[in-house]
């Protein structure tokens, strides 16, 4: 994998999306069960496989739904450090309605509990308002990937109509390195 010292300053030096590293530590340790919705190139999908078998669990399960599966996010399940956890990967949308994609209900139709990371970017924002009754499930946590500042009152919304609390995250820049270019402002929702 080639990357662009320019624009993955975060990646290279391990700081990538280093505002969620203390909550992941923290929910990685209740979890075995974990999904990523929006999976791309899957630096969350093995991610949390890794830091799951090293706390210890040992049924790890992942399960990474992306609809446009590449190389990228295949190519690591066969690496040793992640041959003998169970890493599913879905090849769909995941949509609010059955039918159209795959849906939440169907991800956790076998779990009692786990972790849940999303990307909101597009059709994906119909699925948090259309799932309340998981969202306020608190054996069940979410950290949600929010493209665009216009879908951070939506998402949050959702959450509140659950009564489930949460906390809303940015990207600072940091000393030295600065900021990471994106093309839209990005900023998670976590479950606390």
């Amino acid at each position: 994998m080639l990357l662009n010292k320019n624009t993955s300053k975060r990646k290279i030096w391990g700081l990538y999306e280093y505002v969620l590293n203390a909550w992941l530590s923290q929910k990685i340790q209740s979890h075995s069960n974990f999904i990523d919705i929006g999976a791309n190139n899957g630096y969350h999908t093995y991610g949390f496989s890794y830091a799951a078998s090293r706390a210890g669990h040992r049924d790890v399960r992942v399960i990474s739904v992306e609809p446009d599966v590449g190389e990228q996010l295949l190519a690591p399940r066969n690496w040793n450090e992640y041959r003998s956890l169970s890493i599913d990967i879905i090849e769909k949308y995941c949509r609010a309605e059955p039918g159209e994609g795959i849906t939440i209900h169907d991800l956790i139709s076998n779990m009692e509990s786990g972790l849940i990371k999303m990307d909101i970017e597009g059709g994906e924002r119909e699925v948090i308002p259309s799932n309340i009754d998981i969202l306020s499930n608190r054996k069940f946590d979410w950290c949600i990937e929010i493209h665009g500042k216009d879908l951070i009152v939506e998402i949050a919304a959702a959450f509140c109509s659950a009564k489930r609390p949460f906390l809303i995250k940015d990207m600072p820049q940091l000393p030295f390195i600065g900021g990471e270019p994106r093309p839209i402002l990005t900023t998670w929702l976590v479950t606390i």
